[in-house]
């Protein structure tokens, strides 16, 4: 989450290709959407490209985007033209006391890479919400990285672009490298640009162990596939609340 953000090269085939807000929609309408009135608001963290910020607007919630890539937010302001999104970093944003809800989706906060610095998100997002406001996110489990970051590599090619993708995870450092080459048609030539996401896999213990650390008072794990019934094995929903 450095800047320049290492999402800027990929923001165009993420908002192409890899945005689909609708399959994480159901926790947010089991677990966000009745705890709202409309016209609350809403802190959409990692926001990316904009497509949940989109839907919420759509529910009739106040809603604000942060994300460290300027060029993931010039596609989200177009997605979401009634959101605010702001360029900041998880790690350090200050909005004291001013959301109902903060939702942080496509494991987004597996890209902080040490429990010291997710307990530093948490600590930010409990201070960003008014009491009893609600937290949820998801992340993946090793599992999920051992399925889907399994060092093989998968391409997709259009008339004017195309990329490959190589993901990778070491299970001794639970860590995960997603690399990607993304070449495009300019004037004739192909262009390529590369790309490097780093992520980690939290255990389950650290994340409520943090949770608790920064003084939400209620904690709960839900799996995507074995509790709420999602196609997304490898996949953990983690619901919060401010005292």
């Amino acid at each position: 989450m450095a800047t320049p953000s290492s999402y800027d090269p990929l923001a165009f085939i993420y908002n192409t290709h890899w945005a689909q807000p609708e399959r994480l929609m159901l926790p947010l309408d089991r677990f966000i959407l009745p705890e709202l009135d409309p016209g609350d608001q809403i802190l959409d963290l990692c926001c990316g490209t904009g497509q949940t910020a989109a839907m919420l607007s759509e529910h009739g919630f106040e809603v604000t985007g942060i994300d460290g890539s300027e060029s993931m937010l010039v596609f989200a302001r177009e997605n979401a033209p009634d959101a605010v999104f702001v360029t900041g970093d998880a790690r350090a944003f200050s909005m004291p006391g001013r959301f109902k809800a903060v939702v942080s989706q496509y494991d987004s906060l597996n890209h902080i890479l040490s429990v010291q610095e997710l307990l530093t998100v948490f600590r930010n997002v409990h201070d960003a919400l008014v009491s009893g406001g609600v937290f949820l996110f998801d992340l993946n489990t090793e599992e999920g990285y051992l399925q889907r970051w399994r060092a093989t590599s998968i391409g997709h090619v259009e008339d004017d672009h195309a990329y490959i993708t190589h993901p990778s995870y070491d299970r001794e450092t639970r860590t995960g490298s997603y690399n990607v080459a993304m070449f495009f048609l300019n004037n004739g030539v192909w262009e390529r640009t590369d790309a490097t996401l780093l992520a980690r896999c939290h255990s389950e213990e650290e994340v409520l162990d943090s949770l608790s650390a920064a003084g939400f008072s209620e904690r709960k794990v839900y799996g995507a596939e074995s509790d709420l019934g999602m196609e997304a094995p490898g996949r953990n929903f983690y619901f919060a609340r401010k005292a």
